[in-house]
């Protein structure tokens, strides 16, 4: 998959020590001690898996196969990984909207939505890692004891319609590589998920213009009380986001999805190949969202 993406302008919030907090969790070189990471305790588990392979200067470090301590001021120890491979987690997210209120009418080109930046909660489990070569072919999966994390931080949220959840999940595989290209972020800074069914904490009647239903998109921010990732992907970064995602879905390299589409390597189900996805359907959601089928039509 290529990507090709015009000039960004749109910046997360800088990271600091105090996002961080205090007293983190840090990856190390068992060699020399070099702190390669260091992570916040409530989600250090999410990144520093047993396995995980991190890269550092331009050098890739391995997570011992031991479940580790991820306690506040604990070290992870890594070691010098030779082979040109990146890990991906199988994992399942579970998102909870905190400011339903925040979910106003809106529209990206094409048809009204609801959406917004709302405060969520959001309850990750991860069960394994697949590794990938550099070319995206798979090496191996490893499978582990559920690794379990929860955190309130902010998400944009897009109430996108009628849709399937084959075609929503496409989308939202497809979407990953295309924010990465259009939003100056780290890879662990947005993370996407979906819902066919939403879950509302604060009071529905405070949304406003109706009720508020799935399926749903939510770009979050992975970082605990958030560090500006979601924030930083307003309404233009969505739809640069979103035209790159159509201009792919265009191309007519396969009719059910491949490695080039919606089946990247970032899919967070153990097998991408064997997963239920709908590139027509995610390519009408696409047509629909920037009206690019009031366009063609």
């Amino acid at each position: 998959m290529r990507l090709t993406a015009g000039a960004r302008t749109t910046r997360p919030a800088v990271l600091t020590g105090d996002t961080i907090g205090d007293d983190p969790v840090r990856v190390v070189d068992r060699a020399t001690g070099t702190v390669i990471r260091r992570l916040d305790p409530g989600r250090a588990a999410l990144v520093a898996y047993p396995g995980a392979v991190l890269l550092y200067r331009g050098r890739r470090f391995q997570v011992g196969g031991e479940r580790p301590s991820y306690g506040a001021g604990s070290e992870v120890g890594a070691e010098l990984h030779g082979e040109d491979v990146q890990t991906i987690r199988i994992r399942s997210i579970h998102t909870s909207i905190l400011e339903p209120g925040e979910l106003r009418p809106l529209s990206l080109g094409g048809a009204t939505i609801r959406g917004g930046l709302s405060a969520v909660r959001v309850s990750e489990t991860v069960t394994g890692a697949r590794r990938h070569r550099s070319d995206g072919t798979l090496d191996g999966i490893t499978g582990f004891e559920p690794i379990r994390a929860s955190f309130r931080s902010f998400a944009r949220v897009l109430l996108v319609g009628s849709t399937s959840e084959p075609a929503l999940q496409a989308l939202a595989n497809l979407l990953r590589p295309c924010l990465a290209a259009v939003l100056d972020g780290g890879e662990e800074g947005l993370e996407i998920a979906t819902a066919q069914r939403l879950e509302l904490e604060g009071r529905a009647e405070e949304a406003g213009g109706g009720p508020l239903e799935g399926p749903a998109l939510f770009l979050i921010d992975t970082y605990e009380g958030g560090a500006g990732y979601a924030r930083a992907a307003d309404a233009r970064v969505l739809r640069e986001a979103l035209r790159l995602a159509s201009a792919i879905l265009e191309e007519s390299c396969c009719e059910s999805g491949c490695s080039r589409c919606v089946r990247t390597i970032h899919s967070h189900v153990e097998d991408p190949s064997k997963a239920a996805l709908d590139r027509a359907g995610a390519r009408v959601l696409t047509s629909r969202l920037l009206g690019l089928d009031r366009e063609r039509g």
